[in-house]
């Protein structure tokens, strides 16, 4: 019953890029959340549950847009991206990605699990070492 026609081009490119570790059921269930929480005649980047921006801005942030509204932002492909050649801090790193995946899945710890392909029990222990740091 929903009003859905067409995909996005961003979208369509999100949906090609993204490495699909659960294969065609992962992309299935994508959709199918999509069309469930949503109701527009265009699938669009902001009705996609997977990929926003890179950690390398992970911050509270809108609804993922299209490029051409958002130039400054990138979304991380985890076989094509670039490393700064100054290092980075590893630990902070994983931190940023799941305080971003919690607030991606609205505080909901099952699908943020889901989300990261970490069991329940890895993500609430590296979520009590988060509020220990005051970082939720």
């Amino acid at each position: 019953g929903k009003q859905f026609k067409h995909i996005d081009q961003v979208a369509s490119q999100i949906l090609l890029e993204h490495t699909w570790p659960g294969n065609v059921r992962e992309l299935k269930n994508t959709i199918e959340w999509a069309v469930f929480r949503h109701n527009d005649l265009m699938l669009k980047p902001k009705h996609l549950k997977i990929l926003k921006p890179g950690p390398e801005e992970l911050k509270a942030e809108p609804e993922l847009i299209s490029a051409s509204e958002q130039p400054k932002r990138s979304i991380l492909s985890v076989n094509d991206f670039t490393l700064p050649p100054e290092g980075l801090d590893l630990q902070e790193l994983e931190d940023n990605i799941v305080c971003q995946a919690l607030r991606l899945n609205d505080g909901n710890k099952s699908e943020t699990a889901r989300y990261l392909g970490i069991s329940r029990s890895v993500l609430y222990n590296r979520l009590r070492r988060l509020e220990k740091k005051g970082r939720i």
